[in-house]
């Protein structure tokens, strides 16, 4: 994933989802996108800010939680 490149050339700071739309689209549940941006950011200890009316934010709680415990979310 470009993501995984490119992240490495910054330190972490707010990486904010949500900004024009809800990064927890009908499609999310199939394909896992924002799970998986997730992952990356909080391999390398990036902060999150997410705004969405979806439960599927349910999903990622588990990464939203060690996001959290690193740095916040």
């Amino acid at each position: 994933m470009v993501l995984e490149r490119e992240v490495t050339k910054f330190k972490p700071d707010v990486v904010a989802m949500s900004g024009v739309t809800d990064p927890y689209q009908p499609a999310e549940r199939k394909y896992e996108l924002t799970r998986r941006i997730l992952e990356i950011l909080a391999k390398h200890r990036f902060p999150v800010h997410i705004v969405t009316k979806s439960d599927l934010v349910l999903r990622d709680i588990d990464l939203l939680g060690k996001i959290a415990k690193q740095t916040w979310c």
